[in-house]
This record gives structure tokens, sequence and C-alpha cells, in this order.
């Protein structure tokens, strides 16, 4: 019996040294996928969840808020300020402006997340820095609202603006508005191609070439420098802020501290507009207008002044009022103090005072 119970122990033991032998064998024979599979359990990938979109209205005020240089330059291709721009051309290609519109403004919420999807403009939420821009492209034609402010409080500012075209703002439309905003250490640079079309006329400012609608309290700060040639005509249009104000333009709580540099004849030339045809009140310049013109031109098509080149009073407009000019005008034989008054422009309380069209008296 003992021997049996023996027999029957040995049996079991060899049985369970067999079966752990062959578990190591084929553990130690299975690929290493094999053996990290068993080792590890399959982990349940977690899916990845679906941005949030963006909305580019954080204040609700019906503005889309701006934040870095790319957004600012996509505005041209909205310029009503609706946020949207067509997908597809006539041919059904998808369309460049675009494909450059959004990448500026990727995922949207519905209507950029302007109240009941009504966006009428844009706004700086942030201060934007154009120095990666060489050549800035002005935003050809604007007819929608364009603001700085911050809280309702303080103006963004735009830096570091170079451009040899008008300014921020080719044209600003009837419809346009720019306000509360700030234009730091900007650079506009342009010349007088060979040729001109008959009635063509060159117009350059900070912030704009020309206004036909609504600046108020806006400030530019840098320098203007145009190069004409000998003519017997008014071609140019040059001011420290806007190159020439039309009829329906405004300009209200304008400050321009941009000094001009004119070389050459043709050219209307102020520290703060070139050729008012508008209304501007309340503003200030503190630029020098300076002018570099060889003997043998014509120095009676010539007019400058430290706050407009011209006050024209065209079509009864040509209105000035509240406005001091602190700049000079060199030579002062070129020009007047404060700018020159043509065709029953009118002007109150004013400094220094300006006189008629004609340039100064030689000195």
């Amino acid at each position: 019996m003992k021997n049996l119970m023996n027999k029957t122990a040995l049996t079991a033991a060899a049985f369970a040294l067999a079966l752990a032998s062959a578990l190591i064998f084929a553990l130690l024979n299975e690929p290493p996928s094999a053996l990290a599979q068993s080792a590890t359990p399959t982990a349940t990938a977690t899916p990845t969840a679906t941005p949030a979109p963006t909305d580019y209205d954080s204040d609700n005020d019906g503005l889309i808020d701006i934040g870095y240089p790319d957004q600012l330059n996509a505005m041209r291709y909205d310029p009503d300020g609706d946020g949207s721009v067509p997908r597809y051309d006539d041919d059904g290609n998808e369309r460049e402006e675009y494909r450059k519109y959004t990448a500026a403004f990727p995922n949207p919420a519905d209507g950029k997340g302007c109240p009941k999807s009504t966006c009428r403009g844009y706004e700086l939420v942030d201060d934007i820095d154009l120095v990666g821009y060489s050549n800035w492209t002005p935003i050809p034609a604007w007819e929608t609202t364009f603001a700085g402010v911050k809280h309702n409080q303080y103006s963004h500012s735009i830096s570091n603006m170079t451009t040899t075209g008008g300014g921020l703002f080719g044209s600003i439309g009837a419809e346009g508005r720019v306000e509360h905003v700030a234009l730091k250490d900007a650079t506009v640079t342009f010349a007088a191609p060979t040729t001109i079309a008959d009635g063509e006329r060159l117009k350059a400012g900070v912030l704009a070439a020309e206004n036909h609608g609504a600046i108020w309290n806006v400030r530019a700060e840098g320098d203007l420098a145009y190069t004409g040639f000998e003519t017997n005509r008014p071609f140019a249009f040059v001011g420290g802020l806007v190159g020439r104000n039309q009829i329906t333009g405004t300009i209200t709580l304008g400050w321009a501290g941009v000094d001009v540099n004119i070389v050459g004849a043709g050219a209307r030339a102020g520290g703060f507009v070139g050729d008012n045809r508008g209304t501007i009140n309340g503003s200030f310049s503190s630029g020098d207008v300076t002018i570099t013109m060889p003997s043998t031109y014509a120095r009676k098509y010539v007019r400058a002044g430290g706050f407009v080149g011209v006050n024209n009073g065209w079509a009864g407009k040509g209105i000035i009022t509240n406005s001091m000019a602190i700049g000079e005008v060199i030579p002062a034989n070129l020009g007047q103090a404060f700018g020159p008054v043509c065709n029953a422009g009118e002007w109150t309380n004013v400094a220094p005072s300006p006189s008629g069209c004609s340039p100064r008296p030689k000195d």
C-alpha cells in the first residue's frame, strides 16, 4: 500500500513538472508581440474630442476680434465686415481669398459668434506689430467699422507698418468708419510713376490714401515721403493722417505726429491732410513738412501747410474747426504754418491762422 501511494505521488509530481515545462517552452517560443500582449491588456482608444468652435466676437458687440497680423490682413477679403467671404468663383473654383480668410479665422462659430449672426466690422483685441510685413498692401476699399477699442476705454495700436502704397487703407468708403486706432512707427514711402493718366491723382496718408467716411479719435505717428517730378498740375495729395479728405469725409479728434517729406513739385502736402474737401474738427498735427525742390521747378505749383496742404472749399465744403498745427513748413517760403485756403474754404478757431490760396511770398 505504501508503495502504491508513493507511485501515485511520483506520477502527479511528474505530470505537474511536465505541464510546467510545456508552459515554459511555449512562452519562450512565442513571438515578442505575443508575450507583450499576454503581459499587457490591449488599451481601448479614447475618441478624439472635436474642438469647440471659436467665438470671434467675445464681447458680442457685432465686431469680429482681431488679435494678430494675418487677421488684420484678412479684413481686405471682407470689406463689408459681415464675416463671410464667397468660397467659389464663377467657374466653380475655390477662391484664394477664401482660403486666406479661413486660414486667419479657423473653425469659427456660427456667424463668427456675432449676436444673431449680424457681424458689422472688426475690432482689435490686442496690439498688432506688422514688422513681419515688409511691404504692407493697403486695404483697397473699406465700407464698415474698424475699431481699436479695448473695453471701451482706450485704443489698441498697429505698429511698424511699412508700405510703398497709400497707407493702412487705400480708401475708406462713405459707409466706412475707423475709430480709436493708434498707428505707431509707420513708414510710408512712394514715388510718382514715370507716366500718369490724365486726371489721375496720387494719394497717401499713414491711415488712408483717401477718406469718404468717418474717422474718429485716431492718431498716427511716423514718416511719410513722396518723390514727384516737375509738373504744372497737382498730381499728389499727401497728408500725415489722410491724403485726401473727400466731400463726405469727416475727421474728428484726430492727431498726426508724422514728418512729411516731399521731393519735387505737384504735391499738396500737409502734416494732417494733404487736400481737405470735407470736414475736420478738433484735430491736431505736430509733424514737420519738408519740401526739397530743384530751383528749376515752378514754385507756384507747390501747396503746403503744417496742418493741410490745401483747405479746398470746392462744392461748398472744406470746413476746419477747433484744430491746430505746431509743426513747421521747411523752407517756410514754400508753404504756410497752418495751410492755404482755396475756393472759399472755411475755418473757425484754428491756429495758426491761415491765409489765401497762394504760397507765402518769398522771405
